[in-house]
């Protein structure tokens, strides 16, 4: 099956306007690798069952062997996918000559194949000789399968370097591609087995005080992955700093001694009498461990087969039925975040009139629908304002936009009127995709505090830029999920439901790091994993004026956040924002101008906008009780993003902190502005004017 939708592919390279599943990755993956995965696992059995009379065959039984193995399948896989490409587009025919020329090289690979083969039967042979009994079954599935998958590696190989230039660079290059994947399969292979293999008798061999700090360490080993992990200090790709090499780390240590774990306390689990007949007991019998190893793989061999099969599909139900009827929103830490938030801050709004619940606090009214500051159009003299944008990243971990391989997001707004996302850039299928769906009936109406969790869910396994494949896997396992799966916007059957109707689906893609925006529903998590500012979307509406307050954990003033946010405007709309941040040095804000190009396709020309950056610090003229927190709290204004827990004296800090820069920054400006609005008649909003004046002030020479 593997080698004749090898053939398939070779064939029909390049020749599909719609790409048919063989063709695609998963489809490469289910009809080519697992299938060349377990074909090397039954083989690598059946040459250990059968290794006595593998010694009748010849060498050239072998030769033969392998050319009937590897060239029919090949050959007819090949010429099916030259007849199906034929089918769509004109390709010149392959001359007579060159067709015999094919079949002669296929049948010197498989020739090749065969050679390979009898070394492999040796190597069985050794298994049997180093197993002792039933060990080397195990041996045998967990090595000589991983083995035997390069020796098909090498019979494809052999087969190119005969082919020479009949194989295109396409076809090469696809040939490496799967070679890849082949070589990952190998090794994930062998680790599993070995580790499944290994760990139960290591664990019954072992002195308890060696297993007790070995698990101690492991244990504390994942808190601090965990730890590490969430913090804005780590990030998701390669860096120099121990912060970063211990994050990348702790998780892959998590994984083994977990699996490790699940596999001693299965093995223990079948030795039981009710599954196992005949078992000798679980007493150490030996100081060696091999003997110990010998021992426990000869007892799993006497489990009953029957029962075995009872748990594993029994397993496979319950994991069904639970990831049918559990909420994979709703067993997340995403809504305690929420109803705290909710509480925190809606209900702070309403404090006179909140009737909370007499056990847990909470009253369902403090929340309200998102769609309800949208009660006017926008534009008419009664409209909402202030108007809320709610951004939110829209997790890309498993996109495949080249482009986009370190944001691995892209921004995704919730507003009173509408909710969605439109990127800049088109899919892999050429489309430019821009899909938003009104709020009112959106994920069954967003409501407010649900936008405001999503915008804020920091810890989450997927985090766009942020984001790592062992982190991602220890996050989910441990339940660390403020992020929220919400409707695709694109998707005509579900973008009014709230939750999936399956979740378990949703749970694994999350595990694995496999998220995208094509699936029925997307991962959501804070718009700081895409662009942390909030400026993003305001450039996309080309506002006039904006006034961003950067208030994220940056002590070093690196202005990471800043940099990101203007790389990402001008890559994505073609905007350019001129800031000087050493403005800063003298005072709490910088004013930068916004330069907007034309827009293609529509009447929009060339215009300048104002952005107002503030940057939360401390210049010595302050009041004196921010100046003391300063002293006994030496992070403030920029501690860890982390602390979701203030005192009193903390928030009282902060507030006073935020008003104080507030009256040192507009106060000024406000007054004057209003009497040049005064004088010119201008009854518009006051902002712009705001905006001249500051730059003016800037602008002025020191």
């Amino acid at each position: 099956m593997a080698m004749l939708f090898i053939g398939l592919n070779l064939g029909s390279r390049g020749a599909f306007k719609s790409r048919p599943f063989y063709t695609r990755q998963a489809g490469v993956l289910t009809l080519v690798v697992i299938p060349a995965l377990l074909s090397a696992w039954l083989i690598a059995y059946g040459f250990y069952a059968g290794a006595e009379r593998l010694d009748r065959i010849s060498l050239g039984g072998w030769v033969l062997w392998g050319m009937l193995v590897y060239v029919p399948p090949w050959l007819v896989g090949w010429a099916l996918g030259r007849f199906l490409g034929r089918r769509m587009f004109d390709q010149p025919q392959f001359s007579p000559g060159r067709i015999v020329a094919m079949a002669g090289y296929a049948l010197l690979a498989g020739a090749l194949g065969g050679l390979l083969f009898a070394a492999f039967a040796e190597v069985t042979q050794w298994f049997r000789q180093v197993g002792k009994g039933y060990s080397g079954s195990w041996i045998a599935s967990a090595l000589a399968t991983a083995l035997l998958l390069k020796f098909y590696s090498l019979t494809v190989v052999g087969h190119i370097g005969l082919m020479g230039r009949y194989f295109s660079h396409d076809s090469r290059e696809w040939w490496s591609r799967l070679g890849g994947w082949v070589l990952l399969a190998s090794l994930v292979w062998a680790a599993l087995f070995s580790i499944v293999f290994i760990a139960p008798a290591f664990f019954r061999w072992a002195p308890e005080a060696f297993v007790a700090a070995g698990g101690l360490t492991w244990v504390l080993s994942t808190i601090t992955g965990v730890l590490l992990g969430r913090g804005k200090k780590t990030a998701g790709d390669t860096r120099n700093t121990w912060r970063d090499r211990a994050a990348q780390a702790m998780p892959y240590v998590f994984i083994i001694g977990l699996l490790g774990l699940l596999s001693f306390g299965l093995h223990q689990l079948l030795m039981l009498p009710v599954f196992c007949n005949g078992c000798e007991d679980h007493a150490r019998t030996s100081n060696q461990f091999m003997s110990v190893l010998y021992q426990e793989s000869d007892n799993f061999q006497r489990a009953d087969i029957v029962w075995v099969a009872i748990l594993c599909f029994g397993s496979l139900a319950a994991a069904a039925a639970l990831a049918w009827r559990i909420d994979v929103n709703l067993f997340s830490i995403y809504h305690f975040y929420r109803q705290r938030l909710v509480r925190c801050y809606l209900g702070a709004s309403r404090c006179k009139l909140r009737v909370p619940h007499p056990f847990t606090g909470f009253d369902p009214r403090d929340d309200l629908k998102l769609s309800n500051l949208c009660s006017m159009p926008l534009g008419k003299p009664q409209c909402q304002r202030p108007y809320p944008i709610h951004n939110t990243a829209m997790n890309l971990v498993a996109g495949k936009q080249l482009a986009w391989q370190e944001r691995r997001a892209a921004a995704f707004a919730f507003t009173p009127m509408a909710s969605g996302y439109s990127f800049t850039l088109p899919d892999e299928k050429g489309q430019l995709l821009s899909h938003y769906r009104p709020t009112a009936q959106y994920m069954e109406g967003v409501w407010m505090g649900s936008a405001m969790a999503i915008s804020g869910a920091a810890a989450c396994p997927n985090m766009g830029y942020h984001s790592s494949p062992a982190l991602t896997f220890l996050m989910t396992v441990f339940n660390v999920r403020l992020g929220h799966w919400s409707p695709n916007p694109a998707n005509e059957n579900h973008w009014t439901q709230h939750d999936p109707p399956f979740g378990g689906i949703y749970l694994l893609s999350e595990l694995f790091g496999r998220t995208q925006h094509s699936s029925p529903f997307v991962y959501l998590s804070d718009g700081g994993h895409f662009e942390n500012l909030g400026i993003y979307e305001l450039v996309r509406r080309r506002c006039s004026c904006i006034v961003a307050i950067d208030a994220g954990e940056d002590g070093n003033s690196h202005f990471e956040d800043l940099g990101n946010t203007i790389r990402k405007c001008y890559a994505d709309f073609g905007v350019v924002i001129d800031i000087h941040a050493e403005d800063l040095e003298n005072g709490y804000s910088a004013v930068g101008r916004v330069f907007y190009p034309a827009r293609e396709g529509s009447p929009e020309q060339p215009s300048e906008g104002c952005l107002i950056y503030i940057k939360p610090t401390l210049s010595g003229s302050e009041p004196a009780d921010l100046l003391n927190y300063k002293c006994t709290h030496p992070g403030f204004p920029h501690e860890s993003t982390a602390d979701q827990w203030f005192d009193e004296s903390q928030f009282e800090s902060y507030r006073k902190l935020g008003h104080h820069i507030g009256k040192a920054v507009f106060e000024a400006a406000l007054i004057e502005a209003t009497q040049r609005q005064d004088m010119a008649g201008d009854s518009g909003p006051v902002l712009p004017w705001i905006c001249e004046i500051l730059r003016e002030r800037r602008d002025e020479p020191a």
